[in-house]
């Protein structure tokens, strides 16, 4: 919590720069992920995102980076939904390493790599994305139509996996 409030601070009057430092991230940051930032609507989306999230000081963020560090209060082993992850294998900031764990540990997972690129792979790739959701809501509807009502019914949180 000391760092925190004393990083807000130091971050406030920083805030009119957001525009010219996320440029200079663009310019040196990873290749791989300018595609997505020279968009003048992600460039927009971005900087709103950090300004909102700094309007308040940095104490969200700090705190974000300390639970980075620890373990999950649950295991990824007992999710109980599909999932499907996307990555990029040229992704510098979480590595591929993390996705192919959690596609090992979790059920009924499956894991995309995505060739070439990085962190932001998602929005290069969101026709696909949403295309794959697509195809799974479909095979739920399709599923479902086939459960009573009382098989559609959400799980109390009493009965939620801790």
């Amino acid at each position: 919590a000391p760092l925190g409030a004393l990083l807000s601070v130091v971050v406030q009057p920083l805030r009119p720069l957001v525009s010219p430092c996320f440029d200079l991230y663009v310019k040196y940051g990873p290749q791989e992920d300018r595609p997505v930032f020279e968009r003048p609507e992600m460039k927009a989306m971005f900087c709103r995102d950090i300004v909102a999230a700094t309007e308040k000081g940095i104490r969200a963020p700090i705190y974000d980076l300390s639970l980075f560090s620890r373990p999950w209060p649950f295991d990824p082993a007992n999710i109980q939904v599909p999932i499907h992850f996307y990555h990029g294998d040229a992704d510098t900031i979480v590595p591929l390493s993390h996705s192919e764990y959690l596609a090992e540990t979790i059920p009924d997972t499956t894991l995309e790599v995505l060739e070439g690129l990085g962190h932001f792979a998602g929005f290069m790739s969101a026709p696909r994305v949403l295309d794959r959701i697509g195809e799974v809501w479909d095979q739920r509807e399709k599923s479902d139509a086939s459960l009573s009502p009382k098989e559609l019914e959400l799980p109390s949180r009493d009965s939620s996996v801790a």
